[in-house]
């Protein structure tokens, strides 16, 4: 819920996550003109935010190029 609230760039929300075996993925859906970065950022600080806010304490991990949170 908070990753869904975050702002973004330029306000399009393209970014997902995918639920697996207890790991979340974070993806970039489409090309946002150079933004993807920023909006990944900005949506995984607040997927953590809302994670501890819940009591589920993890971090991101970069594994082969994609972050997942566990």
């Amino acid at each position: 819920e908070f990753a869904l609230k975050a702002p973004s760039a330029l306000n399009k929300k393209e970014i997902s996550f995918e639920v697996n075996d207890g790991r979340v993925k974070a993806i970039i859906d489409s090309k946002n003109h150079g933004y993807e970065d920023i909006d990944l950022g900005i949506s995984m600080l607040h997927f953590e935010l809302g994670a501890k806010k819940e009591g589920h304490v993890g971090n991101w991990h970069n594994e082969n190029g994609s972050y997942i949170f566990y």
